[in-house]
């Protein structure tokens, strides 16, 4: 992602003229989240209710970005955490209330 030979450290106490905030923007994030839920009455004073949540419903990977901006660094400007989200989860849930 960063070519590391078109960065050189200066030396001590040697001020250099490359920018003081390297502005390096990761892939953007898509992530879908969604829950559903029905509630239902069984009799007069019982209710139940059914809940379900999906985290990154369509399973979408998101590309982390560089390892490390120290310039001495062997990964410097590498992408070495390839996924930078979780995968797909999901959960379920019942309820009855009486």
């Amino acid at each position: 992602m960063l070519n590391a030979a078109a960065f050189t450290n200066p030396g001590l106490w040697v001020l250099g003229t490359a920018q003081r905030v390297l502005d390096v923007r990761a892939p953007w994030n898509l992530n879908e989240n969604v829950s559903l839920s029905k509630k239902f009455g069984i009799g007069e004073h019982v209710n139940a209710e059914l809940r379900m949540s999906y985290f990154n419903l369509f399973n979408r990977v998101v590309f982390g970005g560089p390892a490390s901006y120290v310039l001495t660094d062997p990964n410097f400007g590498l992408v070495v955490n390839s996924q930078a989200n979780t995968q797909r989860q999901g959960q379920a849930q019942f309820q009855v209330n009486f």
